[in-house]
């Protein structure tokens, strides 16, 4: 019995994380039209006004990646196809692809050429100039050891509310999570914004609950064995 309330305990607890790692990477569509910032105040996500194409202002989620998860970057295209999926200018849209695979440092935004070295550049480039230089820079991460990672670890974001982290024993390369400037880290995952941190804690919830649940019936059990044998 106690065996079966602690299967059904984990499936849950495995449920509610692929709820919140479904959550914390939705794609968010624009709010409403909107002349100012104050017309977007009342909107839960959607707080910026932003051009959205030639001649529409719309309340959106992003103005740049800093407003974004770890793993994502604000769209600066006006629609940008990745893998097959539409986003729009002011989304928040995974980065994928190169993330975590081969670069050269050596390309940068300043000397990434579509055709010459582009598919070892460290970051997305939506458009092109007629010389083929980069038009519009989506993202740029950090080519370490020829691998591609979000950033440097110990970074700071230029508005300072993100550092570079990593999971790694080791290593320069890592990704975005959440910090504050001249305040204590709670987190070098930053709870508010890694599913990966929140999923841990639903983890030790879950597993506390589990382990509380075996000791009280082994606790059970054994006063029960000890008053059969006294009667």
């Amino acid at each position: 019995m106690v065996l079966r309330a602690g299967v059904w305990m984990w499936l849950s607890m495995l449920a509610l994380a692929m709820v919140m790692v479904a959550v914390q990477g939705r794609k968010l569509d624009w709010g409403v039209a909107c002349a100012r910032d104050n017309d977007c105040a009342l909107n839960k996500h959607n707080v910026y006004c932003r051009t959205v194409s030639a001649s529409q202002l719309r309340c959106v989620q992003c103005k740049d990646s800093d407003d974004c998860e770890k793993e994502e970057f604000c769209v600066q295209a006006i629609d940008l196809d990745i893998q097959g999926e539409s986003f729009l200018r002011g989304q928040c849209a995974p980065k994928k692809d190169p993330l975590y695979n081969r670069c050269s440092a050596s390309v940068t935004s300043a000397n990434v050429a579509l055709g010459t070295n582009d598919q070892l550049f460290c970051g997305a480039v939506s458009s092109w100039n007629p010389d083929n230089s980069a038009a519009t820079i989506e993202w740029e991460g950090s080519c370490i050891d020829k691998t591609c990672y979000e950033c440097a670890v110990g970074t700071v974001s230029p508005n300072g509310n993100r550092k570079c982290y990593t999971l790694e024993a080791s290593g320069r390369g890592g990704f975005w999570g959440t910090w504050r400037a001249g305040a204590a880290e709670s987190s070098i995952m930053g709870v508010n914004q890694n599913a990966l941190a929140q999923i841990l804690i639903v983890v030790a919830f879950f597993s506390a609950c589990t382990f509380v649940a075996l000791a009280a019936a082994i606790y059970l059990g054994y006063r029960g064995s000890v008053a059969l044998k006294t009667d």
